[in-house]
C-alpha cells in the first residue's frame, strides 16, 4: 500500500473512494485510472488488491469514454465514489455519470468478461437495464426432487410509463427465460404466466422494473410458484427368475439355458453393486441419462434340489431403476 503515494497526476482528480474487503481481496476505486491511463486512453474503473500476489491491478473499467465523458480538467466526472458486491454484481458509483453493474464471477479476473453494463433506461419496457429483485433458489423443500413448474402469479401494480419483466431460471440464474411482461398504467393486480414443460429440480425468479420517466415505478407485491411433483421413478421393486434347464421363449422357440451360469451371473450383480442395464420383456429399457440405472439390491435364491442342472427359481430385488425413453 505504500506504494499508492507515487499514484495519481496534478491534472487529474485521483480519488481512492471507499475500500472494502471481498473474495480476500481489497477493492477500492480507480478514478481517472489512477493517472495511469493519461490522456491518449482515459479510464475509470475499479481496483483489486492481491495480498498474497501484493499486487494492484484495475479489474473493472469504463468500456464506452465518448458516451461518459471524463468533462473538463480536473475532471471530476471520473471520481469513482463508492462500490460493493451484491447478489453476485459489483456496483460501482461514479460522480457525474451515476452507478454501473458487472457480474462478477469465481476466476473472473482469469476471465476476463468483467464490464460495466451501460445500457440506458429509454423507451423500450422490455429492456433489462433498470431495478431489479432476484429470488432465491428455490426447490419446494425437496431438494434433487423433479418438479413441473406450471405457473408464476405477480401481484403487483404499474404506474404509466412503467413495466415489470418476469424470467425464470432452471440452472440457478446461469440463463434467464422470459415469462412474460406487464406493462400499461394498470392497479393493483395479479398476473398469471403459464409455462409449458419447464422441469427441474429448482427454480429462480427475475423481476426487472422498468420506467422511462422520473416520476413512476412499479411496485411488486408478491408472487406465487405453482408446480407439480414429478412421478417418482420405481424406487425397488422385486422379480423372479425361473431356473429351468429348458424355457420357451415367447415366440415359441425353446432355448437351453444353462442354469449354473445364470446364478453365478446374478451373483456377480450384486457382489460387485454396480449400475447395469436392465430390458423387461415387453423391450422397455431401464437407464439413467443414456446409462445404466439399475443396481441389484438383493438376490434369494430358492433350489428345489442340488442336481445337475440346478432348478428352482432366483428372486431379484432391483433398486432405482430409471426408465430411458
Amino acid at each position: 500500500m505504500t506504494q499508492l503515494k507515487r499514484w495519481g497526476e496534478t491534472t487529474n482528480s485521483t480519488w481512492i473512494g471507499n475500500m472494502i474487503v471481498y473474495d480476500r481481496q481489497l477493492w477500492y476505486g480507480a478514478s481517472n485510472g489512477l493517472g495511469f491511463a493519461g490522456a491518449t486512453n482515459p479510464v475509470f474503473g475499479v481496483v483489486a488488491y492481491d495480498p498474497i500476489e501484493d499486487s494492484h491491478c484495475i479489474v473493472a473499467t469504463n468500456a464506452n469514454a465518448t458516451a461518459y465523458a471524463r468533462g473538463a480538467a480536473p475532471y471530476t466526472n471520473w471520481i469513482v465514489d463508492d462500490q460493493c458486491f451484491f447478489g453476485g454484481q459489483l456496483f460501482v458509483f461514479v460522480r457525474g455519470h451515476g452507478g454501473f453493474r458487472t457480474p462478477y464471477q469465481s476466476r473472473d479476473r482469469q476471465r476476463g468478461i468483467r464490464r460495466y453494463d451501460t445500457t440506458r433506461a429509454d423507451t423500450t419496457l422490455a429492456s433489462l437495464n433498470g431495478g431489479w429483485l432476484t429470488s432465491s433458489t428455490y426447490d419446494a423443500g425437496t431438494a434433487g426432487m423433479l418438479k413441473m413448474w406450471r405457473k408464476i402469479t405477480v401481484d403487483c401494480e404499474t404506474p404509466s410509463s412503467t413495466g415489470i419483466v418476469v424470467d425464470y431460471s432452471l440452472d440457478n440464474g446461469q440463463t434467464w427465460t422470459t415469462a412474460g411482461t406487464v406493462s400499461g398504467q394498470i392497479q393493483r393486480k395479479r398476473f398469471s404466466f403459464y409455462l409449458q414443460n419447464q422441469i427441474s429440480t429448482s427454480v429462480k425468479l427475475r423481476f426487472t422494473l422498468r420506467s422511462t420517466v422520473n416520476t413512476a415505478t412499479p411496485v411488486i407485491f408478491g408472487w406465487v410458484v405453482s408446480y407439480l411433483p414429478m412421478p417418482d421413478p420405481n424406487w425397488m421393486w422385486s422379480f423372479t427368475i425361473v431356473l429351468s434347464e429348458s424355457q420357451t421363449l415367447l415366440d415359441d422357440t425353446v432355448d437351453a439355458v444353462s442354469t449354473e451360469a445364470e446364478i453365478a451371473f446374478l451373483e456377480g450383480l450384486f457382489r460387485s453393486k454396480q449400475l447395469v442395464s436392465f430390458t423387461e420383456a415387453d423391450g422397455t429399457r431401464w437407464e439413467s441419462t443414456g446409462q445404466p440405472g439399475v443396481l441389484v439390491y438383493d438376490i434369494t435364491t430358492n433350489l428345489r434340489d442340488l442336481t445337475q442342472p440346478l432348478e428352482g427359481e432366483v428372486t431379484v430385488t432391483l433398486l432405482e431403476a430409471v426408465e430411458s425413453y
